[in-house]
């Protein structure tokens, strides 16, 4: 993997992350995860992209892991939110949050993570 500069996760990153290696049955996801770091975030008003990075020595994913994302229910968003954790060639890439309508505040404080309903 390329080196790149990398920046802290927030808490909302975190908790998304830990959500989706509690519930995935793919150990080389969750190494993966375990092991990724930001290098860039990109803020687009309707919620962002994150962009990850592993270091040397990860495996690549065969197939299609199940991934269990969680809905964001907060009071700044009036429909809630998701989140979309994507691969490249087997690794992980980014990961997307995003409003289910409307706004997605560029520093949401106010969350708790659920199941999809």
């Amino acid at each position: 993997m390329e080196s790149a500069v990398s920046m802290p996760m927030t808490a909302l990153e975190t908790q998304i992350i830990e959500w989706i290696v509690d519930r995935t049955t793919s150990p080389e996801l969750k190494r993966q995860l375990r092991g990724a770091e930001v290098t860039r975030r990109d803020y687009v008003r309707t919620g962002y992209f994150v962009y990850l990075n592993l270091a040397e020595g990860f495996t690549a994913i065969e197939g299609r892991p199940k991934i269990q994302h969680p809905f964001i229910e907060s009071p700044a968003l009036p429909d809630g939110a998701g989140c979309s954790l994507m691969l490249k060639d087997g690794c992980v890439h980014y990961l997307e949050i995003y409003a289910r309508g409307g706004f997605f505040p560029e520093n949401l404080a106010d969350y708790e993570l659920r199941p999809e309903s």
